[in-house]
């Protein structure tokens, strides 16, 4: 008999599980819709008891659940995307002011990073016044000025310093965005 051997009877049970999948993710939705409360206060009651479970679950399983993890992501990657950008303008939308001073600290540190002590700020500012006399010529904003190496670039970051400067057509610029291609120094 299957039950009286604990191998044969995890096999059999895994085997049956995997036939019947579908069957039994409708008989565990019911069985959930039927008792929502008695699960619920199970689990408000056991909290401790589960977390300690599945700690010792994922230290078992973690390769298994990254590999489960990454497919799912794969599989639903457009969706996920959608649904975390959603969630970020929300968040956006709730404390505009905290993101805003998030990014100022952020920007002030890079700037700090990424200004040298070599940093000459009277041949900078004269690039940028320049830039703009051209676009004052030009009657509107044609013209851009451009880190030849982005100071945020995913690869590299460049440094905010006169030797990485330029002025490109704006156009140009907004197509480069943050790329950096070693074939454009």
């Amino acid at each position: 008999m299957v039950h009286k051997d604990p191998e044969k009877r995890k096999a059999y049970h895994k085997a049956w599980r995997e036939a019947n999948k579908d069957k039994r993710k409708a008989y565990d939705k019911a069985y959930y819709e039927a008792n929502k409360e008695k699960i619920k206060a199970y689990r408000e009651a056991n909290k401790d008891k589960r977390k300690a479970y599945d700690k010792a679950w994922y230290k078992v399983n973690k390769d298994k659940r990254k590999v489960q993890v990454k497919a799912h992501y794969e599989a639903n990657k457009d969706e996920i995307l959608a649904k975390q950008k959603v969630r970020s303008k929300a968040k956006y939308e709730a404390n505009p002011q905290y993101y805003i001073e998030k990014s100022m600290v952020r920007k002030k540190l890079l700037n700090k990073l990424q200004k040298p002590s070599w940093y000459n700020s009277k041949v900078v500012n004269k690039i940028y016044k320049e830039c703009r006399e051209l676009n004052k010529i030009a009657g509107f904003i044609k013209y851009h000025v451009d880190h030849i190496i982005p100071i945020q670039g995913t690869n590299v970051s460049g440094l905010h310093v006169q030797g990485n400067l330029q002025i490109i057509l704006a156009s140009v610029n907004q197509s480069k965005g943050n790329k950096f291609e070693v074939d454009s120094i």
